[in-house]
């Protein structure tokens, strides 16, 4: 019984269609914009002390 009910599932479904980008996705993108940000904010607090990125 569920064995139909699985394929039935999988002949509904669009073969042209993509998938829309849902919450999860936006929330990818916020959680991106906030790392860059806190790094960013990082490297201006750490410039105060002199900080520089050492060429070795």
């Amino acid at each position: 019984m569920a064995r139909q009910r699985r394929d039935l599932a999988v002949e509904q479904l669009p073969v042209d269609e993509k998938p829309k980008a849902g919450v999860y996705v936006g929330l990818l993108f916020v959680s991106t914009g906030a790392l860059v940000t806190g790094i960013i904010f990082l490297v201006m607090v750490l410039n105060r002390y002199g900080w520089a990125l050492s060429s070795q």
